[in-house]
């Protein structure tokens, strides 16, 4: 049976691969769909060949016509290159035939952590073509089906759900009167854990107008009173604390000149809490600028000075301190720790106990590198998440699988996992919506038994996590499974995997 439906589902992919691929020669406009942040521009029709850019989702790429090897020549920026074509899809012209009857005036995001999706059509079931970010400013809006509205995007039209729209006021010009002298330049976010509220005015009491991240550009800046600075960001205009803001020093540009003899196979984060810095320089004393989340791979990576490693995160260089990184090795379930391997040297296997459910703690466990609280932390494990392919081992440990990444977590943790729901819960086939990606929380979102919030939780899904197999259901909720664990979670908090 599960043979029969890769069968179909690869057929109907395939069958739509096709059908988008004729429709593209001659096409002056698509858009880039699929990915989380970014796909690669590259020099020949090829994943081997090199990346000139990388093209952020949403965004527009012109003159396409088919290549070779499922890619589409097109051009971003001036740059012409190869895109895979499962990463583009048919851009939308503002407007799609909408009444004039049906417009409604300018439009903020609003009621969401960071971003909303910008879809194909109106309905959370539809593609995911960008992210949104909170307090932008859309135009050309109109009142769609579904309690959706159609709006212009930075020129690319798409559907968001109305409730996280409001209509927009536009109570702040830019420049509101400020001289000259003031004017500070840009400036870029800094002092801060993840993001900090641009405001409506030059204080605390002020309405919070967007959250700006953390190592964002602000652009226009001009110093204010109260320790503000009025600056813009995305096209909103608002004042944020002079404490957050620091002058803006242009990025670091992959690759700084290092030789092929000096680059490193991918590297991956480790030996930290939660993060470490990536510097402007090889030494503790040079410019933080970014932080780089535990368990981050890492890729073109070059030795360099003072004990520090030269590596491309995100589109981004800079430098970490090698007792931050560990080479990149990724395992796969059916690991088994190997004799002589720096993580499991000497450690005895012992009985297999299939899978296990986190437990008897209020957020996280450690998944450590070895059987004792002395080895360095893996990754953190949250609470009901399933670990796979268990093996009792040495010091009270249990050896065990989380998202590919093998390692021990202490057996006071774990539980027998038995709670089963079988895929697919008779769903038919035609229904699949494909793999999806939990998204729009700060943390994590709730597995449920049942499509409604009142059914009990039966796992937290990390925020980023994909989940598989997905069919929708009742009371928008969607079907899936998260690492063998299957149930339901609110459409809201899902998307299209990247």
């Amino acid at each position: 049976m599960k043979k029969i439906l890769a069968i179909a589902i690869a057929s109907i992919m395939i069958g739509s691969s096709a059908m988008g691929l004729a429709d593209v020669n001659g096409a002056d406009k698509m858009s880039v769909v699929n990915c989380s942040s970014w796909v690669s521009l590259r020099s020949e029709p090829s994943t081997s060949s090199a990346r000139l850019s990388e093209v952020p989702l949403g965004a527009t790429v012109s003159n396409c016509d088919t290549a070779a090897n499922g890619f589409i020549k097109c051009e971003y920026n001036g740059e012409t290159g190869y895109i895979l074509a499962s990463y583009l899809d048919q851009w939308l012209e503002p407007n799609p035939g909408y009444e004039e009857s049906a417009r409604l005036d300018d439009m903020q995001v609003t009621n969401c952590n960071e971003w909303v999706s910008l879809r194909s059509g109106p309905g959370s079931s539809t593609q995911q073509i960008a992210k949104v970010p909170l307090g932008t400013v859309l135009t050309d809006c109109y009142e769609a089906e579904n309690g959706y509205i159609w709006v212009n995007y930075n020129g690319q039209g798409g559907y968001i759900s109305a409730q996280y729209l409001k209509p927009y006021e536009d109570n702040l010009e830019p420049n509101t009167g400020y001289v000259t002298g003031a004017r500070l330049g840009d400036m870029q976010v800094t002092n801060c854990n993840e993001w900090v509220s641009m405001r409506s005015g030059p204080g605390s009491s002020y309405a919070q107008l967007a959250r700006v991240p953390f190592d964002a550009l602000v652009a226009d800046c001009y110093e204010v009173e109260n320790g503000y600075i009025l600056g813009d960001y995305n096209g909103q205009t608002g004042y944020i604390s002079a404490q957050y803001l620091k002058p803006y020093q242009e990025n670091v540009e992959p690759n700084p000149g290092y030789e092929e003899s000096a680059r490193l196979d991918d590297m991956q984060v480790t030996n930290c809490n939660e993060w470490v810095s990536l510097r402007s320089g090889p030494s503790s004393s040079t410019r933080q600028i970014a932080r780089v989340p535990l368990g981050t791979v890492l890729t073109d990576c070059y030795q360099a000075e003072n004990g520090y490693i030269w590596v491309n995160y995100n589109g981004q260089g800079g430098y970490i301190s090698d007792d931050y990184l560990k080479v990149y090795a990724q395992p796969t379930s059916t690991d088994t720790p190997a004799s002589g391997d720096t993580t499991a040297s000497s450690i005895v296997m012992g009985q297999k106990l299939g899978d296990m459910q986190v437990t008897n703690c209020n957020e996280w466990v450690s998944l450590r590198s070895g059987p004792g609280t002395n080895y360095g932390q893996l990754t953190r494990v949250p609470r009901d998440a399933i670990v796979i392919g268990c093996m009792q081992a040495e010091n009270g440990y249990i050896w065990c699988c989380y998202n590919e990444q093998v390692g021990y977590v202490a057996e006071q943790y774990l539980k027998v996992y038995t709670e089963w729901m079988e895929p697919n819960m008779g769903y038919d086939p035609s229904d699949a919506i494909g793999d999806m990606q939990v998204v729009n929380c700060n943390d994590w979102v709730s597995l449920r038994s049942g499509p409604s919030t009142s059914s009990r939780r039966i796992a937290r899904v990390p925020a980023g996590t994909v989940v598989y197999g997905c069919y929708p259901d009742e009371n928008g909720f969607i079907w899936c499974n998260f690492g063998g664990l299957c149930g339901y979670i609110s459409s809201d908090y899902l998307a299209a995997r990247g």
